[in-house]
């Protein structure tokens, strides 16, 4: 019988120290919102619910194996309605949605290293993986996080939108099946999962549902050049070879005549 105890107290004692907890950026980073510019962000904000292709399916697997998610957005508060009606729509289900409070200003950097300081301090035990953007302060947050709190996150992953420098604690990545892969080679997303990302990027036809038409689209396919190493290599090079072709004629339209 005290055998038996032990190892339940064990068990609990290991579950606790297994936790691992998902914040997530949401505009250009879940929802596609272009918030580089102020006015078409504010317009996509109130009247779109429109996410990058495959997000939700990321989202959704991740549940499967993390115990939580949080929403961290410097979006303004009066928009918790409609974001948490958006995020419903695509079956993302969270455990709270922070936002900027127009009553108490917070540039957006000090809102977000405020908030993931709060969720350190208060569950000193897990384990963390960051996802965002680098249109605003995500990558510079996370960065500070990672050198107060070494060991606790397991990965930060930054959507390149602007390709501007970003700290290299950071991880970038340009399509959906980046982060698919990279949470596979990690050890934690199956290859079904991955697989099934593919697919939907695969079949997308509208290639600005990956790649919009303001954000960077590379001039080479060498920073997807890592996927086709891997298992998902004939799906990965199919993948590369279409984004590559609506990236090569997005340049060539900005071309002088």
């Amino acid at each position: 019988m005290k055998k038996l105890t032990l190892l339940f107290l064990l068990l609990i004692s290991f579950s606790t120290f297994a936790r691992v907890v998902v914040v997530s950026d949401l505009d250009d980073t879940i929802k596609i919102i272009n918030s580089g510019n102020e006015i078409e962000a504010a317009r996509n904000a109130l009247t779109t619910n429109i996410v990058f292709t495959a997000i939700p399916s990321f989202y959704q697997e991740l549940e499967r194996y993390t115990d939580e998610l949080h929403i961290l957005s410097a979006g303004p508060s009066v928009l918790r309605t409609k974001i948490i009606k958006d995020l419903k729509v695509h079956g993302i289900t969270f455990k709270e949605l922070e936002l900027r409070k127009l009553t108490r200003w917070e540039d957006k950097l000090t809102h977000k290293v405020n908030y993931l300081v709060k969720l350190m301090k208060a569950n000193p035990d897990d384990q963390f993986l960051l996802i965002g953007d680098d249109v605003g302060k995500d990558p510079e947050a996370y960065d500070e996080i990672m050198r107060h709190y070494p060991g606790r996150v397991l990965a930060s992953y930054i959507h390149v939108i602007n390709n501007r420098d970003i700290p290299s604690t950071q991880t970038k990545y340009w399509l959906t099946s980046d982060i698919f892969l990279r949470e596979y080679q990690a050890g934690r997303m199956p290859m079904a999962a991955v697989t099934y990302g593919f697919e939907q990027l695969l079949n997308e036809e509208k290639l600005e549902m990956i790649i919009p038409n303001f954000a960077h689209c590379p001039k080479t396919p060498i920073v997807w050049s890592w996927q086709v190493l891997t298992p998902m290599a004939f799906e990965a090079n199919k993948l590369v070879k279409k984004v590559n072709r609506y990236c090569t004629d997005r340049l060539i339209q900005t071309l002088p005549l």
